[in-house]
């Protein structure tokens, strides 16, 4: 059994980790990064990097996400149709 000092200051902690998520504002790194695709504004290397770490504590990094179906192997869609019966 845990200590209730261990557990209160772990709560504490993911409560001051999502307040730091809330704090990042996403959307305008995102459009930063968007104008400097277009070519509308130049960033540096570190702007770049800086918003990299700060989406990657924000946002799902979806290259990770991967679907399969039955062990492992490829995903099968069913659609039914409720018309049919």
């Amino acid at each position: 059994m845990r200590p209730t000092l261990n557990k209160a200051f772990e709560e504490d902690m993911r409560r001051r980790i999502e307040e730091v998520r809330k704090g990042i504002k996403t959307g305008e790194i995102v459009e930063q990064f968007q104008k400097c695709a277009l070519g509308e504004i130049m960033l540096t290397k570190e702007q770049i990097r800086c918003g990299e770490v700060l989406l990657k504590k924000t946002m799902p990094d979806l290259r990770e996400i991967e679907h399969t179906g039955p062990g492992g192997g490829p995903l099968q869609v069913v659609i039914n149709d409720p018309t049919r019966r």
